[in-house]
């Protein structure tokens, strides 16, 4: 293929010239384990690609010739070494096959912000934070003085995540609201009636139809689905 195209998603890159390339980037302890170039050439050898693998620093990272400037917290981007897998592959089957092995050995690379708090710095941030929004709260009400306030807590985006792990970066939606990701497409074409190809097996929350908010739309709709398919009817019981 002699054209060339270009698109990203999150974090994995994929262009097309002649063959199919596409580059996967983690940030520090966001793998599930040490990623290991034996294992990477395993995965390469079964799927009949070409994978390299590098550690580089984002201070080396341009987005059209210009630094991209993100923060993880404590540290800005261009401080912060990445590894970056690349797969090289003559097909799309061979490209889909490495790139599901990939992620189901290491997990999907995520967003910078997964690693944030991660570190006792990042930490210590993210109080600085907590205190000026309590110093923000408090420049309009008369009444927000230590001795009225019982108790704080705060989380950062990783607290939240590990709180519960459906709230991937923190994101109350559970998963992506984009238009490939909403409606009839949540959480994945087909899915958005609630019912999962295992029989007896439905999905809810934020991350189904119709998506996330403080509606409990999902839950309601679940409902109906279960008792559709147990033979009793919705309307009925809630009379």
């Amino acid at each position: 293929m002699r054209a060339w195209s270009s698109k990203s998603v999150g974090y994995l890159e994929v262009k097309v010239v002649r063959n199919l390339m596409g580059k996967l980037r983690w940030y520090p302890g966001d793998a599930l384990g040490e990623i290991r170039w034996e294992e990477l050439e395993k995965i390469a050898d079964r799927c009949g690609v070409h994978i390299t693998f590098d550690e580089v620093k984002g201070k080396d990272l341009f987005t059209e010739g210009k630094m991209v400037l993100e923060e993880t917290g404590n540290k800005p981007l261009e401080e912060v070494t990445q590894t970056v897998i690349t797969i090289s592959a003559p097909s799309e089957h061979n490209f889909k096959e490495c790139l599901l092995r990939i992620i189901d050995k290491y997990r999907a690379p995520r967003s910078v912000y997964s690693t944030w708090g991660s570190d006792e710095r990042a930490k210590e941030i993210f109080q600085e934070v907590a205190d000026a929004c309590l110093e923000d709260l408090r420049s309009v009400t008369t009444n927000m003085v230590d001795e009225n306030i019982l108790g704080r807590h705060f989380m950062t985006p990783l607290d939240i995540e590990r709180h519960n792990p459906s709230m991937v970066q923190a994101d109350i939606c559970h998963l992506g609201t984009f238009s490939w990701q909403t409606a009839g497409n949540r959480p994945l074409p087909g899915w958005a009636h609630h019912r999962m190809p295992l029989k007896k097996f439905y999905m809810s929350g934020s991350s189904t139809h119709p998506g996330g908010g403080i509606t409990d739309s999902s839950l309601r709709n679940a409902a109906i689905v279960i008792l559709e398919d147990l033979g009793m009817d919705f309307e009925e019981i809630i009379k």
